[in-house]
C-alpha cells in the first residue's frame, strides 16, 4: 500500500521540478509588472534582460547540437547527423537574427533599404513583411513540437511506432513546460485581436515566454548530446553502431 503515495510522490515531485525554471521566469515577470513600466521594459523589452538571456541560451543550444552532431557522426549514424547540421544552421541563423547580425553589439546603422522595409529597422529579416507574420506562427509550430507531440509519441497508438525513429528529433515529456506555455501565447495571439488598453506590455510577453523556450532547447539538445556521445563511446572500434537500442537504428 505505501507503493502508491510513494509513486503519486514521485510524481509531483517530476512535475515541480519540471516547472521549477519556467516557474521562475514566470515569477520574475510578475515581479517586473508589480514594480511597474521601468521594470517591466527593463525585462521584458527589445534588447533587454530576457532577449540576452535568449541569446546565451540558444548559444548554449547551439554548442550542445554541434556536440550532438560531432557524436553521431563517429557512429556512423551520417543521415541523423546530416540532420543536426542543418539544426546547427538553423540555430546560426536564430542567434544571428537575435543580435541583429551583431548590429546590437558593434552598433552599426542599418542600410537605407533594409530599414525602409524592417518593422524594427534592423539588420534582421524576421521582421520584414509576411516573414514577420509568420513568426508568430513558426513559434506556435515549436509549442505544439515540444510540448503536445512527445506526449502523441509516448502515448499515442497511432504514432507509437514512430517514437524510435522520431526520438532524436523531438524533445522527451519532462520539456512540455519549457514549450507549452509558447503553445497557449502564441495561440491567443494568433487567433484574437489585442485589445486596445495594455497592449505593449501584452505583446512584450512574448520575451520572458521565449526565454523559457530557449532554455528548453538548450537543455533538449543537451540531453541529445551527451546521449549520443554515450552511445558513441559505447561503439566497438571497426564496426557498425551496435544494437544498442531501436531508436540508434531508426534514427539514422
Amino acid at each position: 500500500m505505501s507503493t502508491i503515495p510513494s509513486r503519486r510522490r514521485s510524481t509531483l515531485g517530476a512535475g515541480v521540478r519540471a516547472w521549477a525554471i519556467p516557474g521562475l521566469v514566470g515569477l520574475g515577470t510578475l515581479g517586473a509588472i508589480a514594480l511597474g513600466e521601468n521594470a517591466f521594459r527593463m525585462w521584458a523589452a527589445e534588447d533587454r534582460i530576457c532577449e540576452w538571456l535568449q541569446v546565451v541560451f540558444y548559444l548554449g543550444a547551439l554548442v550542445e547540437a554541434i556536440r550532438a552532431r560531432n557524436a553521431l557522426a563517429r557512429s556512423s549514424r551520417r543521415g541523423t547527423a546530416t540532420q543536426y547540421f542543418v539544426a546547427v544552421l538553423g540555430l546560426v541563423f536564430l542567434v544571428g537574427e537575435e543580435v541583429s547580425w551583431g548590429q546590437r553589439i558593434f552598433g552599426w546603422s542599418t542600410p537605407e533599404p533594409l530599414a525602409e522595409v524592417n518593422r524594427q529597422g534592423e539588420t534582421t529579416l524576421h521582421n520584414i513583411g509576411a516573414a514577420h507574420d509568420a513568426v508568430g506562427w513558426v513559434l506556435l509550430a515549436i509549442g505544439f513540437w515540444g510540448s503536445v507531440l512527445p506526449r502523441l509519441l509516448r502515448e499515442g497508438a497511432a504514432l507509437g511506432r514512430w517514437r524510435g525513429a522520431l526520438h532524436p528529433f523531438v524533445p522527451d515529456a519532462n520539456l512540455a513546460p519549457y514549450f507549452l506555455p509558447m503553445l497557449v501565447w502564441r495561440l491567443y495571439r494568433n487567433l484574437f485581436p489585442l485589445p486596445a488598453t495594455y497592449a505593449y506590455s501584452i505583446v512584450q510577453l512574448n520575451e520572458p515566454l521565449e526565454l523559457v523556450m530557449a532554455i528548453g532547447f538548450w537543455q533538449f539538445f543537451r540531453s541529445r548530446a551527451r546521449e549520443f556521445a554515450g552511445q558513441s563511446d559505447r561503439r566497438p572500434s571497426g564496426g557498425r553502431a551496435s544494437g544498442s537500442t531501436a531508436e540508434a537504428h531508426q534514427g539514422r
